[in-house]
């Protein structure tokens, strides 16, 4: 995926997954190369499986559910280290971890570590992203390229991480 379509955090590490839909697509798109035009996952199951396999080895997919807990326990991460309790608003800048999509449906876990967040901050934060990468098998990325004007190519770091039952 040589592609500089993430956003680069400095602090955190990138946590990538693609959409379910984006891999079945990639797997029927395979197919047609291979069966001709017509091919689809009912003419042949078993190639199908096959293809999608393929297309969704090394790659954290998630589905629509999943999708939206991953946001629901950002949100919930948000508020938490947001609460006034624990953190200063005059001195402290808020913490807003998301999911930001790029191209070919691929989504990371984002920080804006440009705000100059406090240590305890990175702290929590790193711990929490660290937390959904076992939680939902994220996929981390690499570094593959780096050109003189500053931008960059990762590509999907390859890891056995298993996805809850």
């Amino acid at each position: 995926m040589g592609a500089s379509n993430f956003w680069t955090m400095d602090n955190f590490p990138l946590l990538v997954f693609k959409e379910y839909n984006a891999v079945y697509d990639e797997a029927i798109e395979s197919l047609r190369d291979t069966m001709g035009e017509d091919a689809d996952e009912w003419s042949s199951p078993t190639a199908f499986e096959a293809a999608f396999k393929r297309a969704a080895d090394g790659i954290c997919v998630l589905d629509e559910s999943e999708v939206e807990e991953l946001e629901t326990l950002c949100e919930d991460f948000n508020d938490e280290m947001n609460d006034d309790d624990r953190h200063d608003p005059y001195e402290e800048t808020d913490c807003d971890v998301q999911i930001k999509w790029g191209y070919y449906e691929g989504g990371q876990l984002w920080v804006d570590d440009e705000k100059h967040l406090a240590d305890w901050q990175i702290k929590e934060i790193n711990s929490f992203l660290r937390e959904m990468k076992k939680e939902f098998g994220l996929t981390q990325l690499g570094v593959s390229w780096r050109a003189n004007n500053g931008e960059t190519g990762y590509s999907v770091v390859k890891e056995n991480y298993r996805k809850r039952k």
